[in-house]
């Protein structure tokens, strides 16, 4: 008996928490270490994004073709659609038919796609997604210009960081101070992606 008890149970999937739970679990971890200008990117703009053209999802249901169908749709949307008038008061679908002569740039969009990613670590993590990260290597190839526009440093720029007072001495204030350059020369990641980083990463 006690074996078909067990058998029965196994078969009950516990209901996936839904997107916007997922979020809160994760903002009331992190949001010690964010700014107000941070929390505001991450949450007011990303992740409401997220959850505005996906739905308010279980999050299980979410695999890498909807993170590829969110990826498509945002590509259509404009820059500042909630500071412009013109904008400001349609759906996404309405902007999504729209003709625009200027959309959210690759550099933007990957933004978007990266704090999901860290999301779902997140949720991977804490037992509230099973399986693979779905928006693992979905970033937009960048455009020439726009990596020309952000030209790496130079030798020299770097040996005057690096060969600074602070960094010879070692008497930053803070941790980050030394670590984000560190982790940026050697990994080529963004500053707001570094910022998310746990101890354990």
């Amino acid at each position: 008996m006690a074996f078909q008890t067990s058998t029965i149970y196994s078969q009950v999937e516990e209901p996936s928490e839904s997107l916007s739970d997922v979020i809160k679990n994760y903002v009331s971890e992190a949001e010690a270490n964010w700014t107000s200008k941070t929390k505001s990117e991450i949450v007011e703009d990303s992740f409401s994004l997220f959850i505005e053209v996906l739905g308010d999802v279980p999050i299980q249901s979410i695999n890498r073709k909807r993170i590829n169908e969110f990826k498509q749709i945002i590509r259509k949307l404009p820059p500042n659609r909630k500071k412009l008038k013109m904008y400001r008061n349609k759906s996404i679908a309405d902007l999504v038919r729209m003709e625009l002569d200027k959309t959210l740039s690759e550099r933007t969009i990957n933004k978007h796609l990266s704090r999901i990613g860290t999301l779902f670590d997140f949720a991977i993590n804490n037992g509230f997604y099973d399986g693979p990260n779905p928006s693992l290597k979905i970033a937009l190839p960048l455009n020439r210009s726009d990596e020309e526009s952000r030209a790496a440093y130079s030798i020299e720029e770097l040996e005057k960081l690096f060969h600074s007072d602070k960094y010879l001495d070692d008497t930053h204030n803070q941790p980050y101070q030394f670590w984000t350059p560190v982790l940026a020369l050697y990994t080529g990641m963004r500053q707001n992606e570094i910022a998310q980083f746990y101890l354990d990463d």
